[in-house]
């Protein structure tokens, strides 16, 4: 289980260097939309933001994620004006993380995947565990986690969907407390690794706002595919919420 977390913070710092990752993407404009797909790098979120700044429009994602830092400079500006979006396939790790609460309103085109394999936070406190860690590398990670605390403390959905995701990768019957909506919880983890979240329970949570057909009349230059992060995309039901107690203060 250790070897598994610790890849996968690993895949997070990864997604901060373009020279470990290839990070290939694509801004579309139409009159009323805006489609990303690929991945989030600094230059493909100075782009999106651009296209959003000259034009507000709505948009249609499919993201595998990317660089944490970009995804929250992109999931402001969303929130700022307050867009709607529309994921056609998958919307994966930062992209799932940051844009997708970061939305007023989330439709989810029918069979696509969201996958969580972490936030900065989780990636900070698993390198601070290793004695070799470069101190450079935990102060990076330790700032973009102040960056994404402060974007989730002025957004439900992402505080909600932090904490959900820190129920589901701390190992298996481990407790572990989490705090949302002003409320504190005491729950036992779940051990997945990802989380790979069921649109029906996302749905349930209302972190998704609904569900609808694949339709190429809606920016037809986005084609309706998955990519499963080679994680695989085992759909989980369970909500990490059912583990939780209530603690009274």
């Amino acid at each position: 289980m250790r070897k598994i977390i610790y890849k996968i913070a690993l895949l997070f710092i990864g997604f901060q260097a373009s020279s470990v990752f290839a990070c290939n993407s694509e801004v579309i404009e139409s009159s009323n939309l805006i489609g990303f797909v690929g991945c989030i790098s600094e230059d493909s979120a100075r782009l999106l933001i651009i296209a959003i700044e000259e034009k507000p429009r709505d948009l249609v994602l499919q993201s595998e994620g990317g660089a944490v830092e970009a995804a929250l400079r992109v999931a402001e500006k969303i929130q700022q004006y307050s867009l709607n979006i529309r994921i056609r396939g998958y919307c994966h790790s930062s992209c799932a993380n940051y844009i997708l609460p970061a939305a007023k309103h989330v439709t989810v085109e029918d069979n696509s995947a969201i996958i969580l394999h972490g936030d900065a936070r989780l990636a900070f406190e698993i390198f601070t565990n290793r004695n070799y860690t470069d101190p450079m590398l935990l102060l990076m990670l330790d700032g973009i986690a102040r960056h994404e605390e402060l974007f989730s403390q002025n957004n439900e959905k992402a505080s909600m969907l932090h904490a959900l995701q820190k129920i589901a990768m701390t190992e298996t019957s481990r407790r572990v407390n989490v705090t949302f909506s002003e409320n504190s919880y005491a729950c036992t983890g779940m051990g997945l690794l990802p989380w790979v979240p069921s649109i029906g329970l996302m749905l349930k949570l209302g972190i998704l706002n609904e569900s609808v057909p694949y339709d190429d009349r809606v920016l037809p230059m986005i084609k309706f595919r998955l990519q499963d992060f080679g994680f695989g995309t085992r759909i989980h039901e369970n909500n990490p919420m059912d583990s939780c107690q209530r603690i009274f203060r």
